[in-house]
């Protein structure tokens, strides 16, 4: 993902904000289920984290779906980075540094205990109108 779209979220450090799943590389997601909520958040100089929150009827009696995926905001600092660097047969070189700049990376997590839920984590807030 470029990362003036991750800038664009305005995460803070270690406090989510909401954003749209479409605003991601999930966003196809959007189309294959009945996406909650998905939220981003800053956990350090170099990763953050986002959450996507989906309803899943088949999944029922724990219809919710928590679904993480680490963001390398600064993949210099990951603690595999020169060996990734070195197995891709590429050099950390001004080329390798400027895409690095440009870029965030996105990795899916293994699921969690937290996986199925049968109730939206969190608070929520539900708007029902009538007419």
């Amino acid at each position: 993902m470029a990362r003036s779209d991750w800038s664009a979220f305005r995460a803070g450090f270690g406090t989510p904000v909401e954003i749209s799943v479409t605003q991601t590389p999930m966003a196809g997601l959007a189309s294959r289920a009945s996406v909650v909520r998905t939220l981003a958040q800053q956990s350090s100089s170099g990763s953050g984290e986002v959450t996507i929150i989906r309803f899943d009827e088949k999944d029922a009696p724990t219809p919710y779906n928590v679904d993480r995926y680490t963001v390398w905001t600064d993949v210099s600092v990951h603690p595999s980075f020169h060996s990734m660097v070195s197995g891709a047969s590429t050099q950390f070189n001004a080329n390798f540094r400027q895409f690095a700049a440009d870029t965030v990376f996105f990795i899916k997590q293994d699921a969690g205990p937290d996986h199925w839920l049968p109730s939206l984590p969190g608070s929520a807030t539900t708007i029902v109108q009538t007419s």
